[in-house]
């Protein structure tokens, strides 16, 4: 069995948290002795390499028993996988602000995601409509228990999944301490960049009432230049993180807050209603008003870091698990 990784999202230079739930899957099954290769197109540094990874892509696809697609903006690759050659084509859906969920059946949908030419380009012509179609499996990064189908095609919920070895709970004064902040203040956490999509305007707006609430001093940390190896930190040293997104899949920021102990307040995107349910549904904001709310009552009584480990733990979402989910969805194809 030969598979062959084909991505657009992978650590690279100064991002080495781009991606990385990814790479952390690729490195488990080289470790299971799975013959899988990985081909990564950066979108980011320029979009003409989606262009240019065509024709690296059409050298070596047929050396493989499977390809594997993450992200529909190089899935439309396989229009071009020609012949009856048995070559199994497997994509993990990460977009979840163009996909729509209804009675158990997904959608393509266009005009909520990203605002790019390219996504311009994929409405105009359906694309993602027919990459689907192209597929003989769908993964979905969704922590769900629900079965969800693509027409006749049934859908396997999986999230990227997280290293607990790395994402820790270390004790939160020593944590401010190390990146200058007095453990008598208060450190409010926005992990991503600060990008439109992210929404962080209603981060800031939040910051901005919480400022006239609290008489202690609020330090704002913005993510988008932290290492992966040193995110931990950052998030044991917050009093709260953030995520004010308008669009997610299955944000992985916040499975590792939590595995840091850390609360997240949270929009209402992607799969957080499953994830959160049993215990954590109220880290769910759905305005400012409800943000500005909820940071004011963990910052008056803060969670047990502890419990919320273990409420993530229970999930079975380590990337270990999720990894072994997916070498046995490449087997049960092959059959």
């Amino acid at each position: 069995m030969k598979i062959l990784i084909v991505t657009n999202m992978f650590p690279y230079k100064d991002m080495d948290y781009f991606g990385n739930f990814l790479e952390l899957e690729y490195k488990f099954m080289k470790s299971q002795g799975e013959k899988v290769d990985l081909l990564f197109l950066n979108g980011r540094e320029n979009k003409l390499n989606y262009l240019i990874g065509l024709n690296r892509f059409l050298k070596v696809y047929k050396d493989y028993d499977i390809i594997h697609f993450h992200h529909s903006y190089i899935a439309w690759y396989a229009f071009f996988i020609r012949g009856n050659r048995g070559i199994k084509k497997i994509m993990t859906i990460h977009e979840g602000g163009n996909i729509n969920i209804k009675n158990n059946e997904i959608f393509p949908a266009y005009g909520h995601g990203r605002k790019a030419f390219i996504e311009k380009i994929f409405s105009i012509f359906d694309i993602r409509t027919k990459i689907f179609n192209q597929m003989d499996h769908l993964i979905l990064t969704r922590y769900s228990d629900n079965t969800l189908y693509y027409k006749n095609m049934k859908i396997t919920n999986n999230p990227m999944g997280i290293d607990f070895n790395n994402f820790r709970i270390i004790d939160k004064n020593k944590a401010k301490e190390s990146l200058g902040i007095p453990v008598n203040d208060i450190l409010l956490l926005f992990p991503h960049e600060p990008r439109i999509e992210k929404n962080v305007d209603l981060f800031d707006n939040v910051v901005d009432e919480l400022q006239k609430k609290i008489s202690k001093k609020i330090h704002v940390i913005y993510g988008g230049k932290i290492s992966t190896k040193e995110m931990y930190i950052y998030l044991n040293a917050a009093d709260i993180c953030y995520l004010t997104s308008k669009f997610e899949a299955s944000p992985t920021i916040v499975k590792e807050s939590l595995a840091c102990g850390t609360p997240i307040l949270c929009s209402r995107v992607g799969d957080l209603e499953e994830l959160l349910s049993s215990g954590l549904e109220f880290l769910i904001c759905d305005n400012k008003d409800q943000f500005v709310q909820m940071s004011e009552k963990l910052l008056n009584v803060p969670m047990d870091g502890t419990k919320l480990r273990e409420f993530l733990f229970d999930k079975g979402i380590s990337y270990e698990l999720t990894s072994k989910k997916v070498i046995g969805i490449y087997k049960e194809l092959l059959k």
